[in-house]
């Protein structure tokens, strides 16, 4: 049997003693990365607990501001000015409509008004006299005395060849002298009798078309400006099924036109095309009535 020899017990301990010397330090600087690394993560931990607490500080600070604000006389005051202005804007709505109205009255009427009293001066016969004179919701109304029946119709005639009036009606009365007077009256009244009259005519220049946006409530949510519009002419608004006022929005839900609302199928085509459309015949008053979202809560979505 060979024997060992003892150099090679001593090469055989020197590499066990340099394999453990080199693992000694490979464990050494895995456990020194992971130290290092503990003390990175614990100081992320420590530097995110101070921020959190800064913040929550910063929060904690301005909650007691907005309480103590809310809760402050300057605050109060704002409620009270603001109530104030909610009514003054009531008001302003209100005024709103009275002024819209106003105007679209102005625009149907004042516009020929002078044009007609011109051309009545013009033409009128020298044997007829006018007691009175009105244009009111688009017709005229006119009234007089003449001494002969085609003094009046003249007039009438007159009117009828004017391209703003259709449908002139003659109403006349006959006045005959001799039914209230003396016989020796008589003789000194020259005139065998007269004619007391009232003509009447639609205007038919152009008509107006005034359009309001308003809610449930009657209060106004926006007011176009009134528009002229030949007779037959198209009128058309884009835009209607939804509109958003101040952040609210609002949903149509009824149109009416001169106070006559229309069909809930016609609404509904309305709604479909977001327009809506309509053929000018006469003075239209157009109310588009609008109901408010529901507003949804942060819980809710």
């Amino acid at each position: 049997m060979a024997s060992i020899g003892k150099k090679e017990f001593a090469k055989k301990d020197m590499n066990f003693f340099s394999e453990f010397a080199a693992s000694s330090q490979a464990v050494a600087r895995i456990m020194g990365y992971m130290i290092i690394g503990g003390i990175v993560v614990a100081a992320l931990l420590v530097t995110l607990a101070i921020v959190q607490f800064i913040r929550w500080g910063v929060i904690k600070t301005e909650v007691k501001y907005y309480d103590q604000l809310f809760q402050s006389a300057d605050y109060a005051n704002l409620q009270v000015e603001a109530e104030e202005l909610a009514k003054k804007a009531e008001t302003n709505n209100r005024y709103a409509y009275i002024i819209s109205a106003i105007r679209a009255e102005a625009d149907k009427e004042t516009g020929v008004k002078f044009q007609i009293i011109d051309e009545i001066n013009n033409h009128i016969p020298s044997s007829t006299v006018l007691t009175g004179y009105s244009i009111d919701k688009g017709t005229l109304k006119i009234t007089g005395e003449a001494h002969t029946y085609y003094a009046m119709t003249q007039v009438a005639h007159m009117l009828n060849g004017y391209n703003f009036f259709t449908n002139v009606n003659v109403a006349e009365k006959r006045w005959d002298p001799s039914e209230d007077m003396d016989e020796n009256d008589m003789a000194l009244n020259f005139i065998n009798a007269k004619y007391e009259f009232e003509i009447t005519a639609n205007l038919d220049a152009q008509y107006c078309v005034s359009i309001m946006s308003v809610a449930a409530d009657g209060s106004i949510l926006s007011l176009d400006d009134s528009q002229m519009y030949d007779s037959g002419a198209p009128y058309e608004k884009d835009h209607v099924a939804q509109i958003e006022i101040s952040g609210q929005k609002y949903d149509l839900t009824s149109i009416s036109i001169n106070g006559i609302a229309i069909s809930d199928e016609d609404l509904q085509s309305v709604i479909s095309a977001d327009k809506f459309a309509m053929h000018v015949t006469a003075d239209a008053e157009i109310i588009l009535q609008y109901t408010p979202q529901a507003t949804t809560t942060e819980e809710e979505a």
